[in-house]
């Protein structure tokens, strides 16, 4: 039985790596932009909607109140995410991934004995329980997120030190801007969209410190390697 087990656990393992490959080779756009309701704000992310830069109208106060700036931002920021996803989406279509996808079965795939030194971590546990093995499965399937991975990063723009901060997630993506209104009052586009942009680059810079840490194994391949390890103890 504990065989047959390893043998899924082997088989799901290589079809959610192909599925996820597949799923990747679509080629996202590089660069799309998306609005605020003034047309005042503008944000640009590449791939994976990472963020890459804002651009402010000189203008802006003409439309827009200096307390209202920084949700014109995140506004901005979710209209180019959306445009992003729509274009992905849009050649996921066209190139028939999706089709190919759904068509994707694990039982399809051979027990491919899964490489552990690659998959185990250097803190890993060497007698992981059931229980929590357990947790980190309803945790994963609960959140969708990578379980121990660094979370969000806030940074501020460092020669104006709290007036401009910026939130990005463990992916670059802008979640929330904050430009306090004393400081963008009277202030030019410019300005703003130099404040802002280089918080960014602050905590962008702080997002690849994290990943040089090594700290991009995925969630479900530690799972898999505590579970593998876990069932095979089952029957010593």
């Amino acid at each position: 039985m504990n065989d047959e087990l390893l043998s899924n656990i082997a088989r799901y393992h290589a079809y959610t790596q192909d599925w996820l490959q597949r799923f990747n080779s679509v080629a996202t756009p590089n660069r799309v932009s998306g609005y605020d309701s003034s047309g005042l704000v503008t944000v640009t992310v590449g791939p994976q909607i990472r963020f890459l830069e804002l651009y402010v109208a000189d203008d802006w106060e003409r439309g827009l109140s200096a307390p209202s700036v920084s949700a014109a931002v995140t506004e901005a920021a979710r209209a180019a995410e959306r445009a992003a996803a729509s274009e992905t989406a849009s050649a996921m279509v066209e190139e028939s991934v999706l089709d190919h996808l759904q068509e994707m079965r694990p039982e399809d795939y051979p027990a491919t004995p899964i490489n552990m030194n690659a998959a185990l971590p250097l803190d890993y546990r060497t007698n992981p329980s059931l229980d929590q093995i357990l947790d980190e499965v309803l945790t994963l399937v609960e959140t969708g997120t990578e379980s121990g991975s660094h979370g969000n990063i806030v940074a501020n723009c460092q020669e104006l030190g709290d007036a401009v901060t910026v939130i990005l997630s463990p992916d670059g993506v802008l979640i929330d801007c904050h430009i306090a209104a004393g400081w963008a009052s009277g202030r030019t586009g410019g300005t703003l969209s130099w404040a802002v942009n280089e918080a960014v680059a602050e905590a962008s810079g702080r997002l690849s410190r994290f990943t040089a840490a090594g700290r991009s194994r995925s969630a479900a391949d530690r799972i898999a390697a505590d579970a593998i390890v876990s069932i095979s103890k089952l029957g010593q």
